[in-house]
């Protein structure tokens, strides 16, 4: 590649501390993901029955999401912050039958398309979650690996909202740290290079601490875990 070609190339990543640049490149990446990963769609499809690991931890935070762990069915709407095509909430749907509601939002259209025809009378809408005012509001919210893609500058205001829109828990099946880039750009200096897209490990104990929020923690079992998804954690309502 010439010096022209490289320097074109890097123009297509934002410095790290341009807030702005960074959040318009995470939501380009996951609004065109399927466009331009063929096989994105087909990692994130429902497939009960299943006994591959995304599969099964679909399973497993459904029975824990829907309080069927304890034997005691809550019976409440459920909402999943970047829902992909469904999986989590096709799971959810199948272990909560009594459900009130089950509402998913998520960037990418295709993705949203594809839920439709995993999950029966869902509200499922494609929007830029970073750039919604309010969330809807619902019993339980869900993140499953979304967490990790939201730049740091916006983890907290994102929290904010989700706490006021959430009516009795916050589940969050992510992979916590200590705020360090575990992927992204190389011109960022990342532990692993990837392009644009990007990973942070936040620190979520900290900002809930902030906001005068606990978080409990349960390792995923060894088997069903996966980059971004090693640990639930739950913030809940008295």
């Amino acid at each position: 590649m010439n010096l022209r070609g490289l320097r074109d190339r890097l123009r297509r990543y934002p410095k790290p501390d341009d807030d702005a640049g960074v959040r318009k490149m995470v939501a380009d990446q996951w609004r065109t993901i399927a466009q331009r990963t063929p096989t994105y769609l087909r990692g994130y499809r429902d497939r009960p029955g299943s006994k591959d690991r995304a599969q099964r931890r679909a399973e497993w935070i459904a029975i824990m999401a829907t309080g069927k762990d304890l034997h005691d069915p809550i019976c409440c709407v459920y909402l999943e912050l970047g829902c992909g095509a469904g999986r989590n909430l096709a799971a959810m749907q199948r272990w909560d039958m009594h459900a009130y509601g089950f509402i998913g939002i998520d960037v990418c259209l295709e993705a949203i398309v594809e839920a439709r025809f995993a999950v029966v009378d869902a509200d499922l809408r494609c929007a830029n979650i970073l750039s919604l005012r309010t969330l809807p509001k619902a019993d339980i919210i869900l993140t499953c690996g979304f967490l990790g893609h939201v730049p740091p500058a916006d983890l907290i205001p994102l929290l904010r909202k989700m706490l006021t829109a959430a009516q009795r828990r916050i589940i969050m099946v992510e992979e916590p740290g200590h705020g360090e880039l575990a992927k992204g750009p190389r011109a960022w200096g990342a532990a692993k290079s990837t392009g644009s897209y990007a990973l942070w490990l936040h620190d979520y104990d900290m900002p809930f601490k902030a906001l005068g929020w606990a978080v409990k923690r349960t390792p995923l079992p060894e088997d069903l875990r996966a980059p971004a998804a090693t640990e639930m954690l739950v913030v809940e309502r008295a």
